[in-house]
């Protein structure tokens, strides 16, 4: 009788096991995503603030006026 109780112990923690570390598994890589998915946001934040402030100095009213071609 005792055996078969000490088994089924190791089996009972065994599979505990496995289940929490198939959760932390899951959760680690939930929070991975959201931490990059977090700092492409800030990333394009940042960029699109640069941009728009050195685009509202370079154009200017008269840019708007004619549709562009070429280069320009």
């Amino acid at each position: 009788m005792r055996h078969l109780r000490d088994n089924l112990l190791v089996q009972f923690s065994v599979v505990s096991l496995v289940v929490m570390a198939a959760i932390g598994v899951v959760f680690a890589m939930a929070i991975s995503n959201k931490i990059r998915s977090d700092a492409v946001d800030h990333l394009i934040d940042e960029a699109v603030d640069a941009s728009s402030g050195r685009l509202l100095e370079a154009i200017t009213a008269a840019d708007l006026e004619a549709p562009m071609y070429g280069e320009r």
